[in-house]
């Protein structure tokens, strides 16, 4: 594989092989498949999502090997199964025609959306002329094209960046598109396809047991340095800097710090844990390893919790003096007025915070990305990951249109859940 690569002038982690490498191989016709590449008018690899799909499985099958999750035919066999259904999805599809039209279907939902505002702006003039009984004020129009103009830079931008995009992605969730080639309709056999995918649950699954277990232990740990800050320490404020810090390294830097000190020769947590066990704690292999690759990245998390640090102390310190002082005329312990004082009072801070994150749970993409990879054998797998393989990868722009469409519901629902269940719980000062 590394001699075909070098031979189609594609980056190779090997650069050089032995001529010892020909004779000693099993395989007598290997130098003929070299000599072949390297021939002149040699074609590369096929420019397919399948055959992409088809290394990436491979990877995914060494990995199983090497963690001994699975025997070289069983790892082979799913590999088989798994590129042939994605062959035979494929090829099916290629009998739908493809249609430019589709194409520009996306600015005629824009045309629609902006006629029916256009539609509901004239109904509320309408209205208000009819209350006010003035039909049509003198400076109107001066007036409306004046704030055309001044709204015009934003909603330019609203349009290309926001909701062409959108309204592309609702078209080709329904169509089967690459961007190379144009879009072919297939109505909802992406969702179909997708709910009978076996990775896309994986990535959902992980991706939610990463938000159960991250959101609850940032919000708590954030929680918990907050109330240390505001007991007035000397030095807070050198505190609130150390804590803020984390925040602005950059993602692939605090990634490639991580890697480092979670690495399982010579990270330095793993010579802190040897050090304070007095070499009882073994060298922990804590990105290799399934069962400790998505508790590591969940620790990750919460390293750059600083800014819900400084949100949650500003909160407390907004909090009234003489509620505390009310409190300690009745007896309450330090715990009391922290449960029934401070924490009710700081309620809607933590409910914004509780939204933001279930939202940026479930978006995580870059840290995982740059440790991980979505291994090993796909345990740090998360959703984006996959949309983006998909997207970017695979060449599967529908299909990832699809994925980022029930990402949205599962986003919606989960916020939805959410405010149920706390809007109850928190206390708005003055409500």
């Amino acid at each position: 594989m590394e001699k075909l690569c070098l031979g189609q002038r594609k980056l190779s982690p090997l650069r050089s092989v032995s001529p010892e490498f020909y004779r000693a191989h099993k395989n007598p016709f290997i130098k003929s498949l070299q000599d072949l590449a390297a021939s002149p008018g040699a074609t590369p690899q096929p420019r397919i999502s399948v055959w992409n799909e088809y290394t990436l499985e491979i990877r995914n099958a060494s990995q199983r090997l090497w963690l001994g999750e699975a025997t070289a035919d069983q790892a082979l066999g799913d590999v088989k199964t798994v590129v042939q259904k994605s062959w035979d999805r494929h090829r099916h599809r290629q009998d739908a025609a493809p249609s430019r039209w589709l194409s520009f279907l996306p600015f005629g939902l824009i045309g629609l959306l902006g006629v029916g505002l256009v539609g509901a702006a004239r109904r509320e003039r309408r209205r208000l002329a009819k209350v006010s009984g003035v039909e049509k004020p003198v400076r109107s129009n001066a007036s409306l094209r004046k704030g055309l103009a001044f709204f015009s830079p934003w909603g330019i931008g609203l349009l290309v960046f926001l909701a062409y995009p959108v309204a592309s992605s609702i078209v080709y969730s329904f169509c089967d598109y690459s961007v190379l080639s144009p879009p072919r309709w297939i109505g909802l056999q992406n969702f179909v396809d997708l709910f009978q995918d076996e990775v896309f649950w994986i990535a959902l699954k992980n991706t939610l047991i990463y938000v159960v277990i991250a959101l609850p232990l940032g919000l708590t740990v954030a929680l918990f340095f907050a109330l240390l800050l505001d007991a007035k320490l000397r030095g807070s404020s050198i505190y609130r800097t150390l804590l803020f810090l984390p925040t602005l390294v950059p993602v692939v830097a605090g990634a490639t710090i991580w890697i480092w000190m979670l690495n399982g020769e010579f990270g330095v947590i793993n010579h802190f844990l040897h050090e304070a066990s007095f070499g009882l704690f073994p060298k922990t292999s804590w990105l290799a390893e399934r069962r400790f690759a998505l508790p590591s990245l969940i620790l990750v998390s919460t390293w750059t919790v600083g800014q819900t640090v400084l949100t949650l102390l500003a909160a407390m310190q907004d909090v009234p003096r003489s509620i505390y002082e009310a409190a300690d005329i009745d007896g309450a312990s330090f715990w009391q007025k922290i449960r029934h004082v401070t924490i009710p009072m700081i309620s809607p801070v933590i409910y914004f915070n509780a939204i933001m994150g279930i939202i940026g749970a479930l978006q995580v993409f870059a840290t995982p990305y740059i440790m991980t990879a979505g291994g090993p054998a796909r345990a740090t797998l998360f959703y984006t990951q996959r949309m983006h393989e998909n997207a970017f990868y695979f060449l599967r722009m529908g299909y990832a249109c699809a994925m980022a469409w029930i990402l949205f519901l599962v986003v919606l629902g989960l916020t939805a859940l959410a405010h149920r269940l706390g809007h109850t719980r928190v206390h708005y000062g003055g409500a």
